[in-house]
């Protein structure tokens, strides 16, 4: 199974003084040092020689530019940064028009954590661990080493940790992340310059969800040559009909990803016993789908079942409706005209037609 998430951003401050460099696959955070003098970037850190930033009240900061490709689709977001703050007034982690990660002024109570994000949709969204705490409210120690993170999983779940352990949590349907824009992410300092960071940072990482997770999920299956050049032709076909309808692909991501959130969020916002249900049906599903079961009885069953069972629970309603409204689309017409279904892979044609044949024998039987 494909990773979920894909590392963007791994700085470790214990290099040379006043430079930043990303230790990620991509290279995609290098980062620029704005005001923070040489003296000031330590050897030890939360362990002996790990190296760390010291932070003053309004000395500066460390900038991503958050320009390169990983940043441009922020469908989730993950984040951890080993901490010491030394002031109990607002301590920013993390600054941008996208999300922002701070410990807010004691005042009683001390020094509470948060996390606020602006979605797609321009809604703004915020977590702390006072009025969402998990198990009671968390505050962040003043000269103490900490990993503080969070997640922002895209879809309908936002969480804080300290030190690995969730603190808060917020529950309800949120969209991708608002692209970061041209003024990037500060580390150490609000965007305004007014709040800094006041303590040491050994290291940060920053995640986001792997865009190519399902792509690479669908072809971790086992297959024969022939096969996989079917779908290779297809794959190229498809990205061929995108670039000649840029416009077109743009509207049909967007369409399916909305789809997809509001059919999954109809199931989970049933409760814990539907997030059960559809967490045990992925498990097989890419149990199957691993070991080269694709057009298998226990495939049949697995997929089917499951359509089955949300239309018994009247859990189908979402599914139909995201369907239909992008089979109906201009859009999908349009490039389903130019780039078809390949019917070569006997296996997957198999599996769709034994569903579809199930499930209309068992629409027959409701009906009579």
């Amino acid at each position: 199974m494909a990773h979920p998430w894909e590392l963007i951003c791994h700085h470790a401050y214990g290099g040379f003084a006043g430079i930043v460099v990303d230790r990620s696959p991509s290279s995609a955070s290098d980062a620029r040092v704005v005001n923070i003098p040489d003296e000031d970037f330590l050897p030890d850190g939360a362990r002996p020689e790990t190296g760390s930033i010291r932070f003053a009240q309004g000395t500066g900061s460390v900038r991503i530019p958050a320009t390169t490709m990983p940043w441009r689709l922020l469908e989730g977001l993950r984040v951890e940064a080993l901490v010491r703050r030394t002031s109990a007034h607002k301590n920013f982690i993390l600054d941008s028009n996208a999300f922002r990660f701070f410990v807010e002024n004691d005042n009683g109570n001390e020094g509470h954590l948060i996390a606020r994000f602006v979605d797609t949709a321009g809604t703004s969204i915020q977590v702390d661990s006072i009025n969402d705490a998990v198990a009671g409210p968390f505050g962040v120690d003043v000269n103490r080493w900490v990993a503080l993170g969070f997640v922002y999983d895209g879809f309908g779940k936002i969480e804080l940790f300290a030190d690995g352990v969730v603190v808060a949590r917020k529950i309800g349907l949120i969209d991708i992340l608002k692209s970061v824009d041209g003024d990037g992410v500060r580390i150490g300092e609000s965007r305004d310059g007014i709040h800094s960071f006041q303590g040491q940072i050994d290291g940060l990482k920053i995640w986001r969800r792997n865009p190519r997770r399902f792509y690479d999920d669908f072809h971790a299956r086992p297959m024969n040559p022939e096969t996989a050049a079917c779908w290779r032709k297809f794959d190229e076909g498809l990205q061929a009909a995108q670039r000649r309808h840029p416009e077109c692909a743009e509207r049909l991501n967007k369409d399916l990803r909305q789809g997809l959130r509001n059919a999954l969020w109809s199931i989970v916002s049933d409760g814990p016993d539907a997030i059960d249900r559809l967490g045990e049906t992925v498990k097989e599903y890419q149990r199957l789908w691993r070991a080269g079961k694709v057009g298998s009885p226990e495939m049949i069953a697995c997929i089917a079942g499951f359509i089955e069972w949300l239309q018994s629970a009247g859990l189908d309603g979402a599914l139909k409706s995201g369907a239909n409204e992008l089979s109906s689309s201009e859009c999908f017409q349009t490039i389903a005209a130019e780039v078809p279904m390949p019917d070569c892979d006997r296996q997957f044609k198999h599996l769709f037609e034994q569903v579809a044949a199930r499930l209309s024998g068992q629409n027959q039987k409701s009906k009579a």
